[in-house]
């Protein structure tokens, strides 16, 4: 076993463990000591959210959470979420030689459909509100794509948003009075 391939990968896990432990554990963790939130109560809204998805809505709301605390802590779950898919799938591209060349074809492609790769970006923003695709298929879509890091993030989590507001909104009743 080469050892630079040993060090690569034990840093690429390195920095994933520490992203989730930081944005899912830890920043929830210190918010809802901040607010008084039993620890326990926290989470289950984490865990919630990394198995429900923006579902975990309703189970943070169940708990009797304020719909603030809900959106913050499940946003951090979602960014969290994001950043280590996306250093997860860095780490497998680093290590095979097949998904290096996948990468390379879909970048030739990409350069082709100039349309998708300046404005495909802006449809993450409505993918994760999609059951089949949601939060984690958007993050592995974006880095296939090669769609810009940043952005994709930030239209990532405004669609994340967007969605755990509407089932806010669904849960209240408002979209009851809408539609």
């Amino acid at each position: 076993m080469n050892p630079d391939w040993l060090f690569t990968w034990l840093r690429q896990a390195s920095k994933v463990i520490l992203i989730v432990v930081i944005f899912t554990l830890l920043i929830p963790l210190l918010l809802g000591l901040a607010l008084s939130v039993p620890s326990g109560v926290v989470l289950g809204l984490v865990s919630s959210t990394l198995l429900l998805q923006a579902n975990a809505v309703f189970v943070g709301l169940a708990m009797g959470l304020h719909p603030v605390m809900v959106l913050a802590v499940m946003t951090l779950v979602e960014v969290g979420a994001v950043l280590a898919i996306f250093e997860t799938c860095d780490t497998f591209a680093m290590q095979s030689v097949r998904i290096q060349a996948m990468l390379e074809k879909t970048g030739k492609k990409m350069q082709t459909m100039k349309y998708l790769s300046k404005y495909g970006v802006y449809t993450l923003f409505f993918l994760p509100v999609f059951p089949i695709i949601g939060l984690y298929s958007s993050v592995v879509i974006a880095w296939i794509l090669q769609w810009d890091r940043r952005l994709s993030l930030l239209f990532i989590t405004l669609g994340w948003i967007g969605i755990c507001l509407a089932l806010m909104l669904m849960k209240f009743g408002v979209l009851k009075i809408i539609l």
